[in-house]
């Protein structure tokens, strides 16, 4: 039986307690305007999801003020695309797109976060290795020049802790780690101390993906093989670890992990912090997983969003608005984003 088969089986068999139900088919797609795959050139840029080719286009999404606003990057253009969502009439329209031209020195983004409060959000820049941290005006979002720049490399995704003190971003350097900076704001300008680095616990995946659970005492932390240019098997993991609230620090090792995954690009908490999901790009699926806040254990999953229902196009990224009730996935296979209903 196909690896990959075997795997799907035996997930749709484990036996799950309440999980949040999302709807497999979509309520609405947008298509990144103006997209790459229009006019691909020669020397684009292949990578390899296990056995399929892809572009890299639309990564990363990110609800902004509950469901009105949905903000997603795109690593092959450098550039970042705002959408108004009608929650009535499940509307989704293009605002603006912002390029490097607008200031923003993006190069190859991976990742998107905000915080809670919408006044900074960080995206990391896998080419250039820098992680941009934006400070944005009450109830509207600036897309202008980073206030705060931060020098590391190969970075992939990032989040904020749930109190808006701490970010996270993952690396493959030195094998894969993942740096924490204290954020502290200062005449309207964004600082970033480091109070910690997490290292590699698991020597053959790299850490992909990151997010604090709401009570703000565990870090999920999704770790995959590295992606090639050629044909490759697929290996990925979730694991949890304790975090101290105070310092920003991590314990060294986790305190639970779910095995037997092929991809886990991008994680995101449900806002009750019951559940998990994880991004699979090599399956076309995202998979949900039970989570204990009090203990930090990862319990019984399942896939949550399949295809052919799902429409799901090597997807990437994922964001769950903070009510819980609509799911945004970023695809790069058709450079798409895709909005569905949770039902409780």
């Amino acid at each position: 039986m196909n690896k990959y088969i075997f795997v799907f089986l035996y997930a749709s068999s484990v036996v799950f307690g309440a999980l949040p139900v999302v709807e497999q088919t979509p309520i609405a797609t947008i298509r990144t305007p103006d997209s790459y795959l229009d006019d691909i050139p020669e020397t684009s840029y292949i990578r390899f999801a296990g056995s399929r080719p892809r572009y890299s286009t639309c990564g990363a999404v990110s609800w902004a003020f509950g469901t009105h606003m949905l903000v997603a990057v795109n690593m092959q253009t450098d550039s970042i695309d705002t959408y108004r969502f009608d929650e009535d009439t499940y509307e989704l329209s293009h605002v603006e797109k912002k390029t490097k031209r607008d200031g923003i020195a993006l190069s190859r983004p991976e990742g998107l976060a905000l915080t809670k409060n919408h006044r900074v959000f960080a995206i990391p820049n896998m080419k250039s290795g820098i992680l941009q941290l934006y400070l944005s005006k009450k109830e509207e979002l600036i897309f202008g020049p980073p206030s705060t720049s931060i020098q590391l490399s190969m970075l992939h995704g990032c989040n904020f802790s749930p109190d808006d003190r701490f970010v996270s971003v993952t690396s493959f350097e030195r094998g894969g780690v993942i740096h924490t900076y204290k954020i502290t704001t200062q005449q309207k300008r964004l600082s970033a101390t480091k109070v910690h680095t997490l290292y590699n616990p698991y020597p053959a995946l790299r850490p992909k993906s990151i997010a604090f659970s709401p009570n703000g005492k565990y870090a999920v932390v999704g770790y995959c093989k590295q992606l090639s240019d050629k044909p490759h098997d697929a290996e990925a993991l979730l694991a949890v670890f304790r975090c101290n609230q105070k310092t920003g620090k991590f314990a060294k090792f986790p305190v639970s992990e779910t095995r037997g995954l092929l991809s886990t690009e991008t994680v995101q908490f449900h806002p009750d912090g019951r559940a998990v999901y994880a991004v699979d790009q090599v399956l076309d699926r995202v998979t949900v997983h039970s989570f204990n806040q009090a203990t930090g254990q990862l319990g019984a999953w399942r896939t949550a969003l399949q295809n052919p229902e799902a429409s799901l196009s090597l997807c990437h990224g994922i964001s769950i608005d903070s009510s819980g009730r609509f799911a945004a996935v970023a695809n790069y296979g058709n450079d798409s984003v895709n909005i569905y209903r949770i039902i409780e």
